[in-house]
């Protein structure tokens, strides 16, 4: 919907400005004209489609493939929490931290996922935060 809106809100802004005198706000108003109504439409078609995929056979292995991607997506969310946990406490962890049973897993993952990053991390979280500003 918000790209609908982006994309498609200049078609709208003639019927808009007449009513508005402020330029912008009619360019707003006419985002958020074609926002809602493709936000609906869109809506409307995900509805129907998710009927047909819990009525039809699909529908087992649907619920199935959500629940892993949820439980693959949960796991990733907090292994990433414990790297920056563990770099803001240090050895400081409180004892229900530290002696977690599942800690190990999730620091063998965050390892997993440190070594795919570059080894310029923050050199380039750097250079697209600070944009347009001079390097010192």
């Amino acid at each position: 919907a918000a790209a609908a809106a982006f994309f498609f809100y200049k078609p709208v802004l003639p019927y808009v400005q007449p009513y508005v005198d402020n330029d912008k706000i009619a360019m707003a108003a006419a985002a958020g004209i074609v926002f809602v109504i493709a936000l609906i439409v869109v809506s409307v078609i995900t509805m129907k489609i998710a009927d047909w995929i819990i009525d039809s056979r699909i529908g087992a292995l649907d619920r199935t493939l959500g629940f892993l991607y949820g439980a693959a997506r949960g796991i990733l969310v907090v292994a990433v929490a414990l790297l920056f946990f563990n770099w803001l406490a240090g050895a400081k962890a409180p004892a229900w931290v530290a002696n977690a049973k599942s800690r190990t897993l999730l620091e063998t993952i965050g390892a997993k996922l440190e070594s795919v990053l570059p080894e310029n991390t923050e050199e380039l979280v750097n250079k697209y935060t600070r944009k347009g500003t001079p390097q010192a």
